[in-house]
């Protein structure tokens, strides 16, 4: 999906020349080859494959050519199914231009291009769209981090919760602690959408 803002097309083909210029953000979700061959046009950046996005050397990860940066970025993402992943997701910025580039739907990301599609938000420039990006990933985040520290400390409790290890529920609390453990566990790889 190929999404464009502030949106004044439906095709970014339809842009080229000097609205082309207007457009800071173009956000590519999924793209198919015609989409990035479409942006790629348009716009004069080469961007990265997804195996170039996977990268994992850090030296990789960032780079500055013709007056752009290219970085590369591996977001964990939960799925609906509670299966945690990363992805790789691509950012290109020019002083005129930022590129986005994911494999999945990113709340961060949909929520500053809602804040941008009604107007709650009117940055003046690509770098101010990637700083608006950043803020909400680390705002979203952090309520993650808070919601996780909550659920620690309410099994923290339950678990350190001691009774007579001789009484005869001993072997019913043991069961319990091993259920809490795997609670533990399963916080311990969670990750943010």
């Amino acid at each position: 999906m190929l999404n464009v803002f502030p949106a004044q097309h439906d095709s970014l083909t339809k842009q080229v020349g000097a609205p082309v210029s207007a457009t800071m953000w173009i956000d590519l979700v999924g793209p198919t080859d015609a989409e990035i061959a479409e942006v790629e046009a348009a716009t004069g950046f080469r961007l990265p494959s997804i195996d170039a996005l996977r990268e994992i050397k850090s030296s990789s990860r960032l780079r500055y050519q013709h007056g752009v940066f290219y970085l590369s970025t591996p977001l964990a993402v939960r799925h609906p199914d509670a299966i945690d992943t990363q992805l790789p997701v691509g950012f290109v910025l020019s002083q005129t231009h930022l590129i986005t580039i994911r494999f999945a739907a990113l709340t961060a990301f949909d929520d500053v291009s809602e804040r941008l599609a009604d107007g709650r938000e009117t940055p003046g420039s690509s770098l101010e769209i990637l700083l608006l990006l950043c803020e909400e990933s680390v705002d979203r985040i952090a309520d993650l981090l808070e919601q996780a520290a909550g659920d620690l400390n309410g099994l923290t409790s339950r678990i350190f919760r001691t009774d007579d290890p001789g009484s005869p529920h001993a072997a019913r609390e043991n069961r319990i602690l091993r259920r809490q453990l795997r609670n533990v566990g399963r916080l311990g790889t969670s990750s943010p959408k």
